[in-house]
């Protein structure tokens, strides 16, 4: 089973929006030279690069990018392991869901 990184907005202005890769690294933020998951910047507290999420192997790390909060369920970090199901908030209301998925599940079901 080939587990990826799977992120849902669940408040905030792009709230629905979805976003999975294989990428080792990635980045999420506002801007589009610098982020692989590009928010539409009306939520004016989310920076051009405000996180970036590494895989090392099975494990995820997220890190913040930005002079701006990054919280991980409500805890404010500036680098933690993330977990399936964690919720990640950045800005005055970005609210983003970690979870992982199986690729092909996502393949067979790309309206998740």
């Amino acid at each position: 089973m080939a587990l990826v990184p799977y992120m849902a907005i669940e408040e905030g202005p792009d709230k629905g929006r979805t976003f999975d890769t294989d990428d080792v690294r990635f980045v999420i933020g506002r801007g589009q030279a610098q982020a692989q998951f590009v928010l539409s910047g009306q939520d004016p507290a989310v920076s051009r690069a405000h996180f970036q999420i590494d895989r090392r192997g099975d494990t995820f790390i997220i890190t913040n990018r930005s002079p701006n909060r990054t919280s991980v369920n409500g805890v404010v970090t500036d680098q933690t392991l993330l977990n399936d199901n964690d919720l990640i908030k950045i800005g005055h209301s970005t609210v983003i869901r970690f979870s992982l998925k199986d690729r092909s599940e996502l393949e067979a079901n790309p309206n998740l």
